[in-house]
């Protein structure tokens, strides 16, 4: 019996999960990415749970666009280390794992834009 529905965490300050239909030829993994529709825009989150059932019909739920790792993101302990600080610092999973599954060149660009230019100031 394989799932045709993902919870998905998305990187949102809701502290909820969004279920999704997986398609026939899609393959998420449970700590993997997947792009997913999200009002007017797209949105990447980690899938959380793969499940047979929803709160909502399945003709409402809208089908994931693209899964985009095969394989987790993280180990099995990390990812339950994410879980519990979502839990502590109630933070939504969705936010709370979305630093650490950036791409590293995004990861990248962020840290120099903070970095200041400590030679741009004036030598006194």
């Amino acid at each position: 019996m394989t799932a045709h529905i993902a919870r998905v965490a998305l990187p949102v300050p809701l502290y909820k999960t969004f279920d999704y239909v997986i398609t026939p030829e899609q393959r998420p993994t449970v700590g993997g990415r997947v792009k997913v529709p999200f009002g007017r825009q797209s949105k990447i989150g980690i899938v959380v749970e793969l499940t047979e059932q929803s709160d909502f019909p399945l003709e409402q739920l809208k089908p994931i666009q693209e899964v985009l790792d095969e394989q987790p993101l993280w180990p099995q302990t990390l990812y339950r280390l994410l879980e519990w600080a979502s839990r502590y610092y109630q933070y939504p999973l969705g936010e709370a794992s979305q630093p650490s599954c950036q791409p590293h060149s995004e990861r990248e660009k962020q840290h120099h834009m903070l970095k200041p230019n400590i030679g741009s100031y004036p030598a006194r």
